[in-house]
């Protein structure tokens, strides 16, 4: 390390005293080293303290964010009714909410699967069931089928010229699935008691019954006395009906070609 003179700025590899001038070395030099560490110690401490201060925060504001989800999700199960007059600035409840409801849905669908091809008594069929997949599959499915709903709602509202956003209708579709989320709840606890037959009437039924009560409460709640309101609800009802069976059929043709002896979603 290059040691510098303090009193005539001389520099030298080593040494204790000054090869000019004669001043001695080692006390400052020390003091330059423990400085210049400090300086190096000083920005590296006040990284890791930012670092970890970050990281707390980051936490915190996921608990606070999953601590909000939750007690707003109970407030619109104590209270179901007041599901439609959230607006676009509830659209990621309502996403959470419709994400809860395929989940319960899916888990459900699964449990009941694997307990059903278990009983067929084939060796190794209910095992060989991948959970992850068979569940990210049916809450992908669910959630599409659920949009289907929304956007025969939103062609049968822009047909009656009534000013809607996408935003807004999100939000009132995913907390009108809060209800029928305990309905499929129910199914799920019957699949997991292995009451198959009336687990899958509730899974399946609480979903359908979903796509056709969301889209006409939806599409009642946006019109007036000046519109159609109940024609306008049929419509919503076949226009889900439609675009339902469309997508189910093109599900069904990929199940199909992907159809093994494990027999999976």
């Amino acid at each position: 390390m290059t040691k510098v003179c303090p009193s005539c700025s001389h520099e030298q590899a080593e040494g204790y005293f000054c090869e000019h001038c004669g001043t001695e070395l080692a006390e400052n030099n020390t003091q330059q080293e423990q400085q210049t560490q400090q300086i190096q110690t000083e920005p590296n401490q006040q990284e890791s303290s930012q670092t970890t201060v970050q990281q707390q925060t980051s936490q915190s504001d996921i608990t606070t964010k999953v601590k909000g989800f939750w007690n707003h999700y109970l407030s619109v199960v104590k209270r179901p009714d007041q599901s439609l007059a959230f607006g676009s600035e509830s659209y990621v409840y309502g996403i959470l909410s419709l994400v809860v409801f395929a989940l319960i849905l899916s888990l459900g669908m699964y449990t009941g699967i694997r307990g059903q091809m278990s009983s067929f008594q084939i060796a190794g069929v209910g095992e060989s069931i991948p959970f992850f997949e068979t569940v990210f599959r049916q809450v992908f499915l669910y959630s599409v089928l659920a949009l289907t709903a929304l956007v025969a709602t939103l062609v049968v509202l822009r047909f009656n010229k009534v000013s809607v956003t996408i935003y807004e209708l999100l939000a009132q579709f995913g907390h009108v699935s809060v209800p029928f989320a305990f309905l499929g709840a129910i199914g799920l606890i019957m699949t997991l008691l292995d009451v198959l037959t009336y687990g899958f009437a509730f899974i399946i039924g609480s979903f359908f019954l979903y796509l056709i009560v969301s889209a006409v409460v939806v599409t009642i709640f946006h019109l007036d006395a000046r519109h159609q309101r109940l024609y306008s609800g049929i419509g919503s009802i076949i226009g889900t009906i439609i675009f339902t069976v469309l997508l189910s059929s093109m599900f069904a043709e990929s199940f199909i070609r992907r159809l093994d002896p494990s027999f999976y979603f």
